[in-house]
């Protein structure tokens, strides 16, 4: 077992830092993005990393981009910078699995929003995706919901300022995971998704309405409704981590 922390991939004027946990036999690296508010620790912080890694014999690269829904904006790809630059710096690095079956990406609430939105933009990377109690909340925002809007002084203001003009958030596949889903979809491309939520957790019936209109569309979908609400206990890392090291399809 191998950790590697604080790396740091610099793109142009940009600089992003990961931390990489390799297993003594990789199979499967997953690309793993963290939450609102958390940072490239945040997995190693709230769970048994390494233990994990080892279990499913899966390489796990966590990045740090901040609090941006990973959206693309003022000339910074993110989208880019991780299905690219990160992955072909790690697996050039550390000789990780360089095939797309064995190439995955999740995260965790903001992480999981991104994981669907990076992971439906760039299919041709990722063989899974794996979103667990994602921050879906593109509908919240149209409608001003205060549950998300005003909520810890999030207003409009704030939401332009990640997603920039809200009109056009609904129907771009750039900034809206389900858009994104759907278009990868049409085009013959998406990988296989596993959604996960916990009955309690606020973002349940957002995660569910997900994973409904996915299906409608004739998406792959796992769907994984469990007890819990949205914290680290409750969420349900190891089954995600079963199912992305799984040979099924479902």
């Amino acid at each position: 077992m191998y950790i590697f922390n604080e790396n740091i991939i610099i793109i142009g004027n940009s600089c992003i830092k990961y931390n990489i946990v390799i297993p003594k036999k990789v199979l499967y690296t997953v690309y793993w993005l963290h939450g609102y508010n958390g940072n490239c620790f945040e997995f190693y912080e709230n769970y048994d990393i390494k233990e994990l890694s080892e279990k499913y014999s899966i390489a796990i690269v966590t990045p740090s981009v901040g609090n941006n829904y990973y959206i693309d904006k003022d000339n910074i790809c993110i989208s880019k910078i991780v299905s690219k630059n990160l992955v072909d710096e790690t697996r050039y690095k550390y000789d990780l699995p360089n095939k797309r079956e064995n190439t995955f990406i999740s995260g965790v609430s903001m992480g999981g929003y991104g994981a669907l939105l990076i992971g439906s933009k760039y299919a041709s990377v990722f063989g899974k995706i794996a979103s667990i109690s994602g921050s879906f909340i593109v509908d919240d925002i149209l409608i001003g919901n205060p549950e998300v809007v005003g909520y810890n002084n999030c207003g409009f203001s704030y939401f332009s300022d990640i997603f920039g003009d809200l009109s056009e958030l609904e129907f771009s596949y750039n900034k809206n995971p389900l858009c994104a889903a759907i278009k990868s979809l049409k085009e013959h491309k998406l990988p296989n998704v596993f959604l996960s939520c916990g009955k309690e957790d606020i973002l349940f019936k957002r995660n569910e309405k997900i994973n409904k209109k996915l299906i409608m569309e004739g998406a792959n979908v796992k769907w994984y409704p469990h007890n819990g609400g949205h914290n680290w206990r409750d969420f349900a890392i190891d089954e995600t981590f079963k199912w992305l090291s799984s040979n099924t399809h479902d």
